[in-house]
């Protein structure tokens, strides 16, 4: 360091009686104390008073050497040699005291969010709360049998401090899904449908006796009811069974005597009315003969008989 830059240290302060101001090398700081105080005052006023003496002493001396150095029987001048350097400054150097502790500044925290608490509140007055402790959300649903959309539970406690913008998970309530209706459709499309509401699904069959065969009829529980995700549902679906008709009851018993007609009951035997036959009955004709003839009634085979 050149003599005429003052060490770092306590000196008398130019400004103010009584005090000693700190030196940092380059220039005044604003740190100041009583002059006398220890690790400065009147004792480095003394060494920088004898230090100046010095300097002065080392800068004549200097002069003296380098007009030798440049006469002519001296011959070159060197340049290293010390006295071929530049005068010192006549500007006293002070010497100094104990570098005094400079106070660092304190680092201020970073501002943080309390976490405020949202649950059973509706999503709508949690989000408003979260903003208002400039937060950020996420949510999840889940089914529950509370009200649609109610905050079940936050994932960050409430009271907690965090980072603002800290993103806070909120799961929320959903409505429990409800049995579709599915009576009218075939077997494949309804229970497809049941299952994608998260139903597990039963099917049992049921005869009719008209429509169609495959065709679900109802379930059970019914349409629209709300159950838990994974109840079991039972699907009704129809069984065609076509009746049998029954056999035509048998004919009731004839009180005519057959190929005879009008109606001639049963009898030992008849003769046309008005001929010579002795009966024991007599029919009046004309009486039509469509078969056999067991009362040989019809003489010449016309299929007409007693036609007298």
């Amino acid at each position: 360091m050149s003599p005429s830059s003052p060490v770092p240290g306590w000196y008398p302060d130019p400004q103010q009686t009584g005090l000693q101001r700190y030196w940092d090398g380059n220039q005044w700081t604003p740190y100041t104390q009583p002059l006398g105080t220890a690790g400065g005052g009147s004792g480095a006023w003394q060494r920088w008073r004898a230090l100046r003496a010095r300097t002065k002493a080392l800068s004549i001396g200097a002069v003296v050497v380098l007009l030798i150095a440049l006469m002519p029987h001296g011959g070159a001048a060197k340049t290293d040699h010390p006295s071929a350097r530049p005068p010192a400054s006549s500007t006293p150097t002070p010497t100094p005291a104990s570098a005094p502790e400079v106070p660092t500044p304190a680092k201020s925290k970073p501002e943080r969010s309390t976490v405020p608490g949202v649950r059973a509140m509706s999503l709508a007055q949690a989000r408003g709360r979260l903003h208002k402790a400039d937060l950020s959300y996420r949510i999840v649903k889940q089914y529950s049998w509370k009200p649609a959309g109610q905050v079940i539970t936050q994932k960050v406690a409430a009271g907690s401090k965090v980072q603002p913008g800290r993103v806070i998970t909120l799961v929320v309530a959903r409505a429990m899904p409800r049995v579709p209706h599915v009576a009218g459709q075939s077997v494949k499309a309804g229970t497809s449908l049941l299952k994608g509401a998260g139903f597990t699904v039963s099917v049992v069959h049921e005869v009719v006796t008209s429509g169609a065969s495959g065709v679900i009829l109802r379930t059970t529980p019914v349409a629209g009811t709300q159950k838990s995700p994974g109840s079991p549902i039972t699907v009704v679906v129809s069984n065609l069974v076509r009746p049998v008709a029954p056999p035509p009851p048998p004919p009731a018993a004839s009180n005519c005597t057959p190929g005879y007609k009008p109606c001639l009951p049963p009898a030992y035997d008849y003769d046309c009315a008005g001929g010579s036959g002795d009966g024991p009955k007599y029919a009046n004709g004309p009486i039509y003969v469509s078969g056999s003839d067991p009362y040989g009634l019809d003489a010449d085979g016309d299929g007409v008989a007693c036609e007298w």
